[in-house]
């Protein structure tokens, strides 16, 4: 029984909860996505820090039961929240991951090498190691909640209402249920006993039980519309798409063979899409839905797309001999090597340079 909620029924309620975070999170990491594998790994960590508790006292002196389910495993939390926010616009971006999971993963392996390699120190100093592994993960819940929150400010254009929405929810619920569950590890290093006796327990009996009920039952449920694998299964493609609401497939058809196919307009670096489609009379939100629908892809990922197969085009030019890697993707629409380089490998799978070697002539 997990000592932290001796009632049976809450223990039950929460067991089914955390059982199905594990069932999403490996359905999310099977799809191999980066920001699925994040988000698995997140609602995975959430379940193996609430069954450790369970069976904390026949794995606490147990090193394999530390490095499977214990040792704060919780400390990645915070980055894998910011992680998954952020991998919205930084795709492909491994580099992030690493940054941003190698400072609590020293602090993983530092507990573990203190506590079972150097036992009598552990023994001697375990209020001091604590204290600072609980202030660590309190001050990274802190240090990511302001990166998460600052950086969906800036992609407030870039996205739809609804998901900047939620995307801003599940950052300020997942970080304040942090900030709150660390919390109760810190209050007796900041307050008195006597203090802690009139609120802290109190609270510990209820208020920390509704607020991991609720909160876990609200990851689940967005780990569950996150999830590309099930929703279109449980829910149907029509709930999930809305693609009922494209009533002019016809005339975006007629708009995209003339904008792409004839005048080529996205050759044009500062080619504003928006603007194009307002002057043609055609519904922004409509065309996304389209693109979804016909090619599942995304208007910046559509007009990118169109940027590639142009640049291998101009490559197979003899005339574009004279030109770098660089000066041909300029001509296909592109004015940023970073931008050039990540769509290029999205799209073909590997590198400009690599196709420039198999197929410059």
């Amino acid at each position: 029984m997990n000592t932290n909620f001796p009632d049976m029924l809450i223990n039950g309620i929460l067991i089914c909860l955390y059982s199905q975070l594990i069932i999403l999170g490996i359905f999310n990491i099977l799809n191999r996505r980066l920001r699925n594998v994040v988000l698995g790994s997140l609602c995975c960590l959430l379940a193996i820090s609430f069954m450790y508790t369970i069976y904390w006292p026949s794995l606490n002196t147990n090193l394999v039961g530390n490095i499977v389910l214990g040792g704060y495993k919780h400390m990645f939390l915070p980055a894998l929240i910011y992680l998954y926010i952020v991998l919205i616009k930084e795709k492909n971006q491994k580099h992030l991951i690493l940054v941003n999971l190698i400072p609590p993963f020293i602090v993983h392996c530092f507990y573990l090498i203190i506590k079972f390699g150097f036992r009598d120190f552990y023994n001697t100093n375990i209020v001091n190691l604590v204290a600072f592994i609980n202030f660590f993960i309190f001050a990274s819940y802190l240090f990511y909640f302001i990166k998460g929150i600052s950086f969906l400010k800036s992609l407030k254009l870039m996205l739809l209402p609804g998901v900047h929405k939620r995307y801003t929810f599940f950052v300020v619920i997942m970080s304040l249920y942090g900030i709150i569950l660390v919390s109760e590890a810190i209050f007796p290093f900041l307050f008195s006993e006597e203090k802690l006796n009139a609120t802290h327990y109190f609270l510990s009996s209820s208020f920390y039980i509704h607020i991991a009920i609720i909160t876990n039952l609200g990851i689940l449920v967005f780990a569950f519309i996150e999830s590309p694998s099930l929703k279109p299964i449980l829910l149907g493609e029509k709930i999930y798409t809305g693609f009922d609401s494209i009533k002019n497939d016809d005339m975006i058809r007629a708009y995209i063979n003339d904008i792409f196919g004839k005048q080529k307009l996205f050759l044009d670096a500062h080619f504003d899409l928006k603007f194009s489609l307002l002057s043609c009379g055609i519904d922004e939100k409509e065309f996304r839905l389209f693109l979804k629908k016909e090619f599942n892809k995304s208007s910046i990922e559509f007009v990118n797309k169109y940027r590639v197969e142009e640049f291998k085009r101009l490559l197979a030019l003899s005339e574009n001999n004279k030109y770098n890697l660089m000066g041909i993707a300029n001509k296909a629409g592109f004015n940023s090597k970073a931008t050039f380089y990540r769509n290029f490998k999205n799209i073909e799978g590997i590198t400009p340079k690599e196709y420039w070697t198999q197929n410059r002539k």
